[in-house]
């Protein structure tokens, strides 16, 4: 994952003073760097998608956009919450934004779920908590959703996770349409060639796509795109407790190249407004 060792670990009092500080002076105001923090299981560490985030958003920004990830597979937000860790790197004042993608389809809260240990009360508490600590530290919450294959489960499911959202005060990037895109472009890469269920590579660009433009209104210029992302599958599974270990796992590092051209028919089919072409 993308990480800066060198940076400053000011608190988000500090920051605040500094701030009023250099306005006083009339002197302009230094913004912190763009680090988002994403939070969740396997729908995000498939294809390294924060990674690939910070990748199109660095191009999108046109400065230095950094990501971290906790995350283990099959995870609930609740569990997140409840570890502490979320909360303690958030404490840091480095971040400024935290996305959460809670376990696949656990917003639905269907009670078919409780099978799984899932709780959509202790669930949407979590959201709920860990939404307005970002916020006192001056972080972005974002809720980012999951996808299904059947078009009314995955419209009810985009449906709820907007009215948590709203409720908690947190933005949302949605994936309601996923099953239509699929259908128009059923050969691209969607779904895990190996499991046919978890992200594969066009799923997770899409997530980094949705979220970027949540989150910042703006897209990468249309040009020939090189994306470095690590492969968390297999033995590589992160069993992540802690932010430091998924840079101590060894995963491969993969690359994917797509041209300007299959670059603007993504953003197209995702339903996003294309930025000028490069050049």
């Amino acid at each position: 994952m993308p990480t800066a060792p060198g940076l400053s670990r000011r608190s988000f009092l500090g920051a605040a003073l500094s701030a009023m500080t250099l306005s006083a002076c009339g002197l302009p105001r230094r913004e912190r760097p763009e680090r988002v923090l994403f939070v969740g299981n396997s729908l995000i560490y498939y294809n390294d998608m924060p990674s690939q985030f910070a990748q199109l958003a660095s191009a999108a920004l046109g400065r230095p956009v950094e990501a971290e990830m906790l995350a283990r597979g099959g995870a609930h937000i609740s569990q997140h919450a409840a570890a502490g860790v979320v909360q303690r790197e958030l404490a840091t004042g480095r971040y400024t934004a935290l996305v959460l993608q809670e376990f696949g389809g656990g917003l639905s809260c269907h009670a078919g779920l409780e099978k799984f240990g899932f709780s959509c009360e202790a669930s949407h508490a979590a959201h709920a908590d860990l939404a307005s600590w970002a916020q006192q530290q001056g972080a972005v919450p974002v809720l980012l959703g999951a996808h299904r294959m059947q078009r009314g489960s995955a419209e009810n499911l985009s449906l709820k996770e907007a009215e948590l959202a709203a409720r908690i005060g947190a933005l949302h990037a949605g994936l309601g349409d996923f099953p239509q895109l699929i259908e128009a472009h059923p050969d691209w890469p969607w779904l895990d060639p190996e499991d046919g269920q978890h992200p594969g590579l066009d799923l997770s660009l899409l997530m980094a796509l949705r979220t970027l433009k949540t989150l910042y209104r703006q897209l990468p210029p249309v040009q020939a795109v090189q994306l470095d992302y690590r492969d968390y599958r297999g033995s590589n599974v992160p069993r992540l407790e802690s932010l430091s270990s998924a840079q101590q796992i060894e995963a491969p590092l993969l690359q994917r190249r797509l041209e300007a051209p299959e670059l603007a028919r993504r953003m197209e089919a995702a339903g996003l407004s294309l930025p000028p072409r490069a050049g």
